[in-house]
């Protein structure tokens, strides 16, 4: 069973609680998977409620003044059918009393306390903050895991996290063997989109496949990632036809050199010589960036 998990969620989860939060969203969801996903049947520790003014919001109780937010993937419009085929459940938010008394403040909402239990208090300001509320999978960050490793992934906070591609996302890895110039800034999902365009070329056809980094460090995540991503999908063996590596280090393999030129050096050998090439003006690439990538290790 996949599990959709917001970067809102684990955002807010407080660290302090992180464990015995997470456990309690495993045990749920296991009792969720027991029950076909009839919200009916659970048991009555975790008091589901719908959030009031919203039919596609749940919110379920982990304790007094904690809860916690989920959907269904047959209540997003735009999801993947793939996750709609199964009814995946969707992790939304994590609600402490005290916040959601700040955004309701922020939101200018007002709730008498005099007539209301403190926990009844509680559910109102859910209701209130969270009524217009509508996930789309296009724009809010979101994990992809599955129930048996719910706990681990979050928990350990993974590099090798698996992540939902927005349609735009998606259209990168549509475009079979084709050159394609990925650009996006820090956070925006590059790498994702590149580890699973590899993976799809890896998938589906015989050829071999070179995946670059500037860092012997990040080297090491994305092959990771790769390896993590080839798992999830049943294959535990990768074959010799894909290699990771870092620049510097390919470059200093086919040159048969040992030590590399400082960036003054490199400057004036450019200057005198790369740079009289009309193809390499066109490109328009700052020397820097290209001494970073040949010399980063």
């Amino acid at each position: 069973m996949k599990i959709l998990i917001t970067e809102n969620f684990i955002k807010n989860l407080p660290l302090e609680r992180k464990d015995s939060v997470l456990e309690k969203v495993d045990n749920f969801i296991d009792e969720l998977k027991n029950n076909n996903n009839e919200v009916k049947n659970i048991s009555n520790s975790y008091s589901v409620r719908k959030v009031k003014g919203n039919n596609n919001i749940f919110k379920f109780r982990v304790d007094i003044a904690n809860r916690i937010l989920f959907t269904f993937a047959s209540n997003v419009n735009n999801i993947r059918e793939q996750f709609k085929k199964e009814n995946a459940i969707v992790i939304l938010d994590y609600c402490n009393h005290d916040n959601q008394i700040k955004r309701a403040k922020n939101l200018n909402f007002n709730v008498d306390y005099n007539e209301l239990e403190e926990e009844e208090v509680f559910e109102n300001l859910i209701d209130q903050n969270y009524k217009t509320y509508y996930y789309n999978p296009e724009e809010v960050i979101t994990r992809i895991v599955d129930d048996k490793t719910l706990v681990n992934l979050i928990k350990e906070d993974e590099k090798n996290a698996i992540y939902y591609l927005n349609e735009e996302q998606e259209e990168c890895l549509r475009s079979g063997l084709t050159p394609l110039f990925l650009f996006g800034s820090a956070g925006s999902g590059k790498t994702t989109v590149g580890i699973n365009k590899i993976y799809g070329v890896y998938k589906e056809y015989e050829v071999n496949i070179g995946y670059f980094t500037y860092s012997k460090l990040l080297m090491k995540e994305t092959s990771s990632m790769f390896q993590y991503l080839c798992t999830q999908n049943g294959k535990t063996e990768l074959n010799s036809k894909i290699a990771f590596t870092y620049l510097s280090k390919y470059l200093y393999n086919k040159s048969n050199k040992t030590k590399a030129i400082n960036y003054n050096q490199f400057v004036d050998w450019f200057y005198t010589n790369a740079n009289r090439n009309a193809k390499i003006k066109k490109i328009k690439i700052d020397v820097l960036d290209i001494y970073k990538g040949a010399t980063c290790c």
